[in-house]
Protein backbone atom coordinates (compact mmCIF):
# COMPACT_ATOMS: atom_id res chain seq x y z
CA UNK A 1 0.00 0.00 0.00
CA UNK A 2 2.85 2.38 0.84
CA UNK A 3 4.49 1.78 -2.56
CA UNK A 4 1.30 2.83 -4.33
CA UNK A 5 1.34 6.21 -2.58
CA UNK A 6 5.01 6.76 -3.39
CA UNK A 7 4.41 5.73 -7.02
CA UNK A 8 1.42 8.06 -7.31
CA UNK A 9 3.35 11.01 -5.87
CA UNK A 10 6.29 10.29 -8.17
CA UNK A 11 3.97 10.03 -11.19
CA UNK A 12 2.28 13.35 -10.33
CA UNK A 13 5.65 15.07 -9.85
CA UNK A 14 6.89 13.86 -13.24
CA UNK A 15 3.62 14.89 -14.89
CA UNK A 16 3.87 18.39 -13.39
CA UNK A 17 7.46 18.80 -14.61
CA UNK A 18 6.50 17.71 -18.14
CA UNK A 19 3.50 20.05 -18.20
CA UNK A 20 5.70 22.91 -16.97
CA UNK A 21 8.29 22.33 -19.69
CA UNK A 22 5.59 22.16 -22.37
CA UNK A 23 3.79 25.27 -21.07
CA UNK A 24 6.96 27.35 -20.97
CA UNK A 25 7.70 26.62 -24.61
CA UNK A 26 4.10 27.10 -25.69
CA UNK A 27 3.30 30.31 -23.84
CA UNK A 28 6.64 32.08 -24.27
CA UNK A 29 6.58 31.95 -28.09
CA UNK A 30 5.45 35.23 -29.68
CA UNK A 31 2.90 34.80 -32.46
CA UNK A 32 0.76 37.10 -34.60
CA UNK A 33 -1.85 36.71 -37.31
CA UNK A 34 -1.77 37.89 -40.94
CA UNK A 35 -4.81 37.19 -43.10
CA UNK A 36 -6.01 34.64 -40.55
CA UNK A 37 -2.75 32.64 -40.56
CA UNK A 38 -0.77 32.25 -37.32
CA UNK A 39 2.92 33.22 -37.70
CA UNK A 40 6.03 33.11 -35.51
CA UNK A 41 9.72 33.88 -36.05
CA UNK A 42 11.75 30.85 -37.12
CA UNK A 43 15.10 32.36 -38.11
CA UNK A 44 16.81 35.46 -36.79
CA UNK A 45 19.87 36.35 -38.78
CA UNK A 46 22.59 38.78 -37.81
CA UNK A 47 22.19 40.63 -41.10
CA UNK A 48 18.94 42.32 -40.06
CA UNK A 49 16.62 39.93 -41.93
CA UNK A 50 14.24 37.73 -39.95
CA UNK A 51 12.34 34.84 -41.56
CA UNK A 52 8.84 34.36 -40.20
CA UNK A 53 6.88 31.24 -41.10
CA UNK A 54 3.33 30.12 -40.52
CA UNK A 55 3.04 28.01 -37.38
CA UNK A 56 1.70 25.19 -39.54
CA UNK A 57 4.40 25.46 -42.21
CA UNK A 58 2.13 24.23 -45.01
CA UNK A 59 -0.18 27.20 -44.38
CA UNK A 60 0.61 30.75 -45.39
CA UNK A 61 3.53 32.32 -47.20
CA UNK A 62 6.80 33.01 -45.41
CA UNK A 63 7.40 36.62 -44.36
CA UNK A 64 10.75 38.34 -44.30
CA UNK A 65 11.37 41.36 -42.08
CA UNK A 66 14.24 43.65 -43.08
CA UNK A 67 15.27 45.92 -40.20
CA UNK A 68 16.87 49.28 -40.84
CA UNK A 69 17.67 52.20 -38.52
CA UNK A 70 14.33 53.98 -38.57
CA UNK A 71 12.10 51.66 -40.56
CA UNK A 72 11.31 48.06 -41.34
CA UNK A 73 10.33 46.37 -44.55
CA UNK A 74 8.08 43.34 -44.56
CA UNK A 75 8.31 41.16 -47.65
CA UNK A 76 5.34 38.91 -48.30
CA UNK A 77 4.68 37.11 -51.55
CA UNK A 78 7.21 39.21 -53.46
CA UNK A 79 5.65 42.50 -52.33
CA UNK A 80 7.32 44.89 -49.88
CA UNK A 81 5.55 46.91 -47.21
CA UNK A 82 7.43 49.72 -45.44
CA UNK A 83 6.78 50.44 -41.77
CA UNK A 84 7.94 53.78 -40.36
CA UNK A 85 7.50 54.99 -36.78
CA UNK A 86 5.92 58.43 -36.44
CA UNK A 87 8.23 59.29 -33.55
CA UNK A 88 11.63 57.77 -34.48
CA UNK A 89 13.56 59.96 -32.01
CA UNK A 90 12.31 58.14 -28.91
CA UNK A 91 12.82 54.62 -30.24
CA UNK A 92 9.28 53.76 -29.09
CA UNK A 93 6.29 54.90 -31.09
CA UNK A 94 2.58 54.52 -30.51
CA UNK A 95 1.77 55.01 -34.19
CA UNK A 96 3.33 53.88 -37.45
CA UNK A 97 2.84 54.58 -41.14
CA UNK A 98 2.53 51.48 -43.35
CA UNK A 99 3.22 52.05 -47.04
CA UNK A 100 1.73 49.44 -49.35
CA UNK A 101 3.30 48.45 -52.70
CA UNK A 102 0.50 50.21 -54.60
CA UNK A 103 1.37 53.52 -52.88
CA UNK A 104 -1.45 53.58 -50.32
CA UNK A 105 -0.47 54.73 -46.87
CA UNK A 106 -2.16 53.71 -43.63
CA UNK A 107 -1.58 54.84 -40.08
CA UNK A 108 -1.44 52.09 -37.45
CA UNK A 109 -1.93 53.10 -33.82
CA UNK A 110 -1.52 51.28 -30.54
CA UNK A 111 -4.90 50.75 -28.89
CA UNK A 112 -4.80 50.21 -25.16
CA UNK A 113 -1.77 50.16 -22.91
CA UNK A 114 -2.03 46.59 -21.68
CA UNK A 115 -3.14 44.44 -24.60
CA UNK A 116 -0.92 46.00 -27.29
CA UNK A 117 -3.44 45.65 -30.12
CA UNK A 118 -2.79 47.66 -33.27
CA UNK A 119 -5.55 49.24 -35.33
CA UNK A 120 -5.27 51.08 -38.62
CA UNK A 121 -6.95 54.27 -39.73
CA UNK A 122 -8.09 54.80 -43.27
CA UNK A 123 -7.32 57.85 -45.40
CA UNK A 124 -9.52 60.27 -43.46
CA UNK A 125 -8.78 59.01 -39.99
CA UNK A 126 -11.67 56.51 -39.85
CA UNK A 127 -11.13 53.12 -38.22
Amino acid sequence: MEWRKIGLVLFLAIALVLIGVWAKGYYSKKVFYVEGVKYSKVVESGSGVDRIQGVHSAVGRPLYVHSYDEEKRVEMGGEQYEIRPNDPKTGHSTSYDVLYPDGKKYRVELFGERNGNLFHTMNRGKW
